[in-house]
Order: structure tokens, then sequence, then C-alpha cells
């Protein structure tokens, strides 16, 4: 009921659906200050999602923002949910519900630690988090302990890595790196497992500091009968507020614009093992050829990851603006992917799952 009576506010104050334009990139006070995320192959992109529409909505500057593996760490550290002590897929609304319960760590507290990690490698927090979890999976009853067992663990990475994330991140793998973040970390995650490790090692300050408890009310529908234009009164009028949306979307259609996933109710998309769930920021609406479209901030990284049909929203590093771009220019290095433009009802006919915080 909660539910229904929130999409009839919103209702009220925009009936029509003018899909107005709106571009968080152009006014948000800072949207552009906060990095394009690649979550690569750690499939985190409920906390990554969670993570930008939740600081877009509440954070006042880029050090007052929540982590997304934080927000991974404490939703999949317990038992009940998908896959637990993964830090992979998830709903968006139960992440939120752990960090309801857990509260919301202060990102000073977590940085110096991935900085400490990193030894100076340039690595960013998702290529350093993914080396982790592949560097457990390695391990062997040999043990990394030993530096035999930690060089033969080190010669599987880089038989893998190269493998399982080309592309994923803008720094390649190199076994020097690799072993610098690696071996000073080998005798302390012996016997432990990647979330016993991570709770002792990484978020240690975080469990012992006082942390703000957030008391907001996360909003999900579109996850059982909601007709698109339901869910597109209540989108375009958070978007002409400057309030970002959340959307489960089945990630096929962004390299396969053309599949349809009309499963009724929504949420057995995210069940269908065609679909390939995945959480998806809306940072803006626009008309275009008499269709409308919404502007997708992804977690896919800053290259062009949709189909050659869809057009993008880019930075240009040679001038220092935003401009419309398309696949064609991939080659040039200068162009880092913000977005990219997807049909309203492209976007709706495959969504299982919409979410926003209640004001």
């Amino acid at each position: 009921m909660k539910k229904l009576i929130s999409i009839l506010l919103l209702s009220l104050s925009y009936t029509s659906l003018a899909c107005d334009n709106v571009n968080f990139y152009e006014t948000h006070r800072l949207i552009n200050e906060l990095p394009i995320q690649n979550q690569g192959a750690l499939n985190t992109c409920y906390a990554q999602t969670l993570s930008t529409v939740y600081n877009l909505e509440y954070a006042r500057d880029k050090d007052d923002v929540i982590d997304p593996y934080w927000i991974a760490f404490i939703h999949k550290i317990h038992g009940l949910h998908w896959q637990p002590r993964k830090l992979d897929y998830s709903l968006l609304s139960l992440a939120w519900n752990d960090l309801k319960k857990n509260g919301y760590c202060n990102i000073s507290y977590i940085r110096p630690e991935f900085d400490r990690l990193k030894k100076g490698i340039g690595y960013s927090d998702n290529q350093l988090f993914y080396l982790f979890t592949q560097f457990f999976k390695a391990k062997t009853l040999l043990t990394a302990k030993s530096n035999l067992g930690f060089y033969l663990t080190i010669n599987r990475l880089m038989k893998k890595l190269p493998k399982r994330s080309e592309g994923d991140f803008e720094i390649p793998w190199k076994r020097e790196e690799v072993i610098t973040v690696l071996y000073p970390i080998r005798e302390e995650t012996h016997g432990k497992t990647l979330f016993g490790w991570l709770e002792n090692k990484v978020f240690k300050s975080c469990r012992e500091s006082a942390v703000f408890k957030p008391t907001e009310t996360l909003i999900s529908i579109a996850r059982s009968r909601e007709q698109n234009d339901t869910l597109s009164i209540v989108t375009e009028s958070l978007l002409l507020q400057k309030r970002a949306v959340s959307l489960g979307v089945c990630g096929r259609i962004f390299k396969e614009p053309n599949r349809d996933f009309k499963i009724i109710p929504r949420i057995l998309k995210a069940a269908n093992r065609h679909c390939g769930s995945h959480y998806v920021t809306l940072v803006g609406s626009r008309k275009s050829s008499n269709s409308c479209q919404y502007l997708v901030r992804n977690s896919y990284g800053k290259g062009f990851w949709g189909d050659a049909s869809y057009s993008c929203y880019c930075k240009d590093k040679t001038t220092g603006k935003n401009r419309d771009c398309a696949k064609s220019e991939s080659a040039n290095v200068n162009l880092e992917v913000l977005g990219c433009w997807v049909d309203r009802d492209k976007l709706f006919n495959n969504t299982y799952d919409l979410s926003y915080f209640k004001k």
C-alpha cells in the first residue's frame, strides 16, 4: 500500500509522459565527481548502483559517499541471501536492508585501508577486489603462506587473470605488480576465507567505529505487473527533481537490442538465465525521433559498452566538455563514456525492479 501511495503522489505532480530534457551531468552538483565504476567479473552491480543512487541523493561531496564494497561486504557476509559470502548478484533492496542494519561506514575509514593494500599500484578498487577474489580461489592445500606455495599460486593467477578479465580494467595485469600487492598478505590470509579476511583486515576499522545508520526509505516497484506507463510517470517525475532512479534490467539488451523479456510478473525476468540480471542508474531523459530515451549510467567502465545502435554521452578529454558520441568513435582514446541513451520501452519491457528513495 505504501508503494502505491508513493506512486500516486508522484503521479499527481506529473501525470503526462512529457519526457523532458534532463541530464544530471549538466545540472547535478556531484555526479561529475563520482568515478565511473567497472565491476568487471565481480557482478557487484547492485552495490555499485545502490551506492550511486544513495550518493547522488544524499552525499554532500565526494568525501561523504558510501563505498560499494562496504555495501557488498555487509550484505553478503551472512548466509540468508543468494550466494552468501560471494560479492556478486543480489536484489538492490536486500542490500539496502543490510546497510540500514549495519550502518554507513565513513569513507575516511575505508580509503586508507584500500590504499595500504594497493601498495602504490594504480589499481582501481574494482580491480583490487577482483584480484583478492581470484587469489582466494587460487589458493590450494599447499597454501600460499610459504614462498613455494605463494609463487605457485601466482603462476595460476597469471594464467587466469588476463583471460577472465581482459579489457575490464584500465591497468593490464603485470606479474610483478600482482606480487607487490599479494606478497604482504600471504601469511595473514593463510587458513582464512575471503570474507573472514575482509572482516579482520579490511573492514575492521568500520566494524569498530561508530557508524551512521541511514533511516531513509527505499521504494521498490516493477516486480509485479506494473505497466510501462506507470513506470514512466514515476521515473520522469523523479528525474525532473534531480533524483536518480535504480533499474534492475536484463543486461543482455545492451549487447542485443532486439531482445525483449516480456515475462510477467516482472521479477521472474531476473531468474531467466538468458536475462543477464543487472542494475543501472538512470540519470537523464530526452525525446529523440518521437521516442523517449533514458540516460543509463552503468558499471561497465568508460568504454562503449552498448550495441552500436545506441547513442552514448561522453566526456571529451581534449576539450574538457561532454557531448553525444557513437560507438564508431571507440578508437578515440580521449572519449570516456558517461552513459548511453536507451529507448524507454526497450528498458521497461526488460525491467524487473525499479527503486528510488522516498522523500
